[in-house]
């Protein structure tokens, strides 16, 4: 079974509060290694409520190809935000 367990959780930062998904493998793998503090801190917002994101300062750990089922639900999304 896959499963993704998102949680919020209230913290002591600037926003007040912060998220947490845990994902459990079907199969056991290898351990990634951590990317520096640097390219983990929390992405933070102006004034305007517009996100302060740098690509420098953002990790990932594969690019993942959207599905028809994904590309169908930011078509969606774009249209709420016109």
């Amino acid at each position: 079974m896959n499963s993704l367990l998102p949680g919020v959780q209230r913290g002591v930062d600037h926003a007040g509060m912060s998220s947490t998904a845990y994902w459990y493998a079907a199969k056991p793998a290898a351990v990634a290694k951590v990317p520096p503090v640097t390219k983990r801190l929390p992405v933070l917002r102006d004034n305007q409520n517009n996100w302060l994101m740098d690509k420098r300062k953002q990790t990932t750990s594969r690019v993942v190809k959207p599905n028809r089922e994904m590309l169908a639900m930011k078509r969606k999304w774009k249209k709420t935000q016109k």
